[in-house]
């Protein structure tokens, strides 16, 4: 079984479509981008991007953010997930003056995207990986700090039962992991912004 990381393709970044959420807006607290949240709030989540550029099906952003066609080819391959309405006002710290000045009354740019939520998987070789801790006094815990070289555990890959062919690591949830059955549905769907990177299971 072949897995990868879902990474942005960002061959040219300064033509990417970046997504924030709103500094006051109650979504801005929760740790989304790790598949986690205290609560949930009033949708849509709120972005403002900088420029009118449309993003791809896979969005340049802190959360995982997905476009509607990359939503159907997650349905298809997941069990589980969560996928929260988002919307992307341009210039949004300018909001008011952009709907002011133009027809756009809303400053609503593009269609509704889908701020996702990935369940993990604990799979990570700690003696084949090479990795960087920190230790957290406060809480008496070492954590990941980040991977320089991802090698998953071939004991913890076959031992899982794989409903879901896209999620997190769990030890390090800022990673995004797919298998090949993923893999090939993206890719059959001819979707945007998406590049892949084969990570070796020993």
């Amino acid at each position: 079984m072949k897995f990868y990381l879902i990474n942005y393709n960002a061959e040219n970044p300064q033509k990417y479509a970046r997504a924030y959420i709103f500094e006051n807006n109650i979504w801005k607290d929760e740790n989304l981008f790790a598949g986690e949240y205290k609560a949930k709030h009033e949708l849509p989540i709120p972005y403002y991007v900088e420029n009118k550029i449309k993003p791809n099906d896979f969005v340049f952003a802190k959360n995982i953010l997905v476009s509607k066609s990359f939503l159907k080819v997650i349905a298809q391959v997941n069990k589980d997930y969560e996928a929260f309405e988002s919307q992307f006002y341009y210039k949004g710290k300018n909001l008011k003056s952009f709907s002011e000045s133009t027809d756009n009354k809303t400053g609503i740019i593009w269609d509704l995207f889908y701020t996702m939520i990935f369940p993990s998987y604990e799979l990570l070789n700690e003696e084949k990986s090479d990795c960087e801790y920190i230790y957290i006094e406060s809480l008496k815990k070492q954590f990941i700090r980040s991977i320089n070289n991802l090698v998953l555990s071939s004991n913890k890959v076959y031992s899982q039962d794989f409903n879901n062919n896209i999620f997190l690591l769990e030890e390090k949830k800022t990673y995004l992991l797919c298998t090949e059955t993923a893999k090939q549905a993206i890719e059959e769907a001819g979707l945007t912004g998406i590049a892949f990177e084969e990570v070796p299971v020993e």
